[in-house]
């Protein structure tokens, strides 16, 4: 891997360090978005809630996502993988279970 690219991977990851601290941390789902690419697509699994493109993740966060997050949520990663193309990472979370969550437990 050159140097170049080890550079580009790691920017990658500082990008998605921020945009999780802004999303969950602060809660701010338009600072979350501030630097994100048009094509952005968030899943979140099993349920599959989320959107593709800029408005239909924005739509998400703000409306279903931040106002359901619970008031106290820790997370821990498990694993991250980086490459040119993308980043995927598995995380653990843990939380009081204190709203309805409709985008991670549907009618709960």
């Amino acid at each position: 891997m050159t140097p170049g690219i080890q550079v580009a991977l790691r920017a990658l990851e500082r990008a998605w360090d921020e945009h999780t601290d802004a999303l969950l941390d602060r809660r701010d789902a338009a600072a979350a978005l501030d630097r994100a690419d048009p094509d952005i697509e968030v899943r979140y699994l099993p349920t599959g809630a989320g959107g593709r493109g800029l408005d239909e993740v924005g739509a998400f966060y703000a409306g279903q996502l931040v106002p359901a997050l619970p008031a106290a949520l820790g997370r821990r990663s498990l694993s991250r993988t980086v490459d040119q193309f993308r980043l995927v990472q598995e995380s653990t979370w843990r939380f009081r279970h204190d709203r309805p969550m409709p985008w991670l437990a549907p009618g709960v």
